[in-house]
């Protein structure tokens, strides 16, 4: 695996963006290159860098309890895709803002779930990203999930050095996992809330790749 370009910039601006969205910064086990982890109540958002065979890409991970089956993929428009796009022959679902219906192909179900996902900030993020795309997904390869456990995963092509824009990848994560899976503090919640909680899926998922526990139900 080759060595990260600009290592020492990479460094700096994915340091700046673990502080700016309250995570850790550090380095993953078993490739010893960057990450950076955020928890949130119930969930861990992991950004980290992959090597492909043609080049480092830039990935986030975030799995979530999704017993409602909601799914949803958001692509920038290009190719096969936007032609059959126009010909009608592919969903779309737009917001109703120009800026980000024109750009991207959304698909999912069911349908007033990803618009109510899609609110503010996160079409503000997709937009202010140079090319992405994101989707809900139930398993990676190679992975096996515990039961009712659904991730959001994004995905950038190449390294992403910008400090905005890796706080803007950490952001649309948060929206989302937090609106398909909330979960307040224990002082703001509910007993049902907190039953609900309790039945949650056991099981753990770690990333292959880099050995980065993402969920771990059994805690």
């Amino acid at each position: 695996m080759p060595g990260i370009p600009d290592a020492r910039e990479v460094e700096r601006s994915w340091r700046a963006a673990a502080e700016a969205v309250g995570g850790r910064y550090g380095l993953t086990p078993r490739q010893s290159i960057p990450y950076i982890r955020v928890a949130t109540p119930g969930h861990q958002i992991v950004l980290q860098l992959l090597y492909t065979g043609s080049g480092y890409r830039t990935s986030l991970r975030a799995p979530f309890h999704d017993p409602g089956g909601v799914s949803l993929a958001i692509t920038d428009e290009g190719g096969l895709e936007a032609f059959f796009k126009k010909l009608g022959f592919t969903q779309d679902i737009e917001l109703g803002r120009a800026d980000f219906d024109d750009r991207f192909l959304v698909r999912g179900h069911p349908v007033a779930r990803v618009r109510t996902l899609l609110a503010p900030p996160v079409p503000d993020h997709n937009v202010a990203q140079p090319f992405i795309d994101h989707r809900i997904t139930g398993t990676l390869f190679g992975e096996s999930y515990p039961r009712g456990i659904s991730e959001v995963v994004i995905h950038r092509s190449r390294i992403v050095r910008p400090t905005a824009e890796l706080v803007g990848l950490v952001e649309i994560a948060r929206a989302l996992v937090t609106r398909l899976d909330p979960l307040g503090t224990v002082e703001q919640t509910d007993l049902a809330e907190l039953l609900e909680r309790l039945a949650r899926p056991r099981g753990r998922v770690t990333d292959i790749w880099s050995g980065i526990a993402l969920w771990d139900g059994d805690r």
